[in-house]
């Protein structure tokens, strides 16, 4: 499963991207997952990823 967080810029109004997740299993072990959140530079150390997570 893919996911991705997007805003509207309050300057222009254009959506921009925050980051993108991805929700990874095994099927070797279907009770376990692997979740990564690649964030955008312009986005990095604003807790962006925890907020997208828990909105999810």
């Amino acid at each position: 499963m893919a996911l991705d967080d997007e805003r509207q810029n309050p300057e222009t109004g254009e959506p921009e991207i925050m980051g993108v997740g991805c929700l990874s299993r095994d099927h070797s072990a279907p009770e376990e997952a692997e979740i990564s959140v690649l964030v955008s530079d312009h986005f990095q150390g604003r807790g962006s990823a925890p907020c997208s997570l828990a909105s999810s």
